[in-house]
């Protein structure tokens, strides 16, 4: 496991660290431009190295862990620990390499220091350096969800929708400032 996955309690409870040789985990995923603008996907790259999580799931832990990934294909890995299993990006998901979002950074950190992985700088780098807009709409975004149904139970809708109002709220206010001149 790496990603954000790594938060994940099971993995947690369980896992331990892993290096991966010939791979390496970029920000190369595409998410919602703007809100989340990338996610980290694991490619196949001779001569790189990526750092993650080794941890032993059932099939149904599997699945309600991995359930939501789309864009991967499940391959055989030999990790430094021995073989094992990994989501690693089709290459027809990939995009060009960006910053992700502080939010999705911030996970990033979570795990890696949890499993004191030697990728928590790289993670803590794009903290810093990632688009801030996910921060400053967490505290609204976790109000919709929660308190308006008709966007249903899941975030996604949610994010959209304040990502959308602020993005209207930042072209009236622009509006604003130049016809107030």
């Amino acid at each position: 496991m790496y990603g954000a996955l790594m938060r994940h309690p099971t993995v947690r409870e369980r896992g331990s660290r892993a290096r991966l040789e010939d791979f390496e985990a970029r920000f190369v995923l595409s998410g919602v431009a703007v809100v989340e603008p990338r996610f980290l996907g694991l490619v196949a790259s001779p001569g790189g190295e990526a750092h993650g999580v080794r941890v032993e799931l059932s099939e149904a832990e599997w699945e309600s862990i991995t359930g939501h990934e789309a864009g991967y294909q499940l391959v055989e890995v030999h990790l430094d620990s021995g073989p094992a299993w990994a989501l690693v990006l089709d290459e027809s998901a990939c995009c060009a390499e960006a910053l992700p979002s502080r939010r999705y950074a911030r996970l990033l950190v979570e795990g890696a220091e949890y499993f004191d992985l030697p990728v928590v700088e790289v993670y803590r780098d794009a903290a810093r350096r990632g688009s801030p807009i996910t921060v400053w709409l967490a505290r609204p975004i976790a109000l919709l969800r929660d308190h308006a149904p008709w966007l249903g139970g899941h975030g996604t809708f949610a994010v959209l929708f304040v990502a959308l109002f602020a993005a209207l709220a930042g072209v009236v206010a622009l509006l604003w400032a130049v016809i107030s001149g």
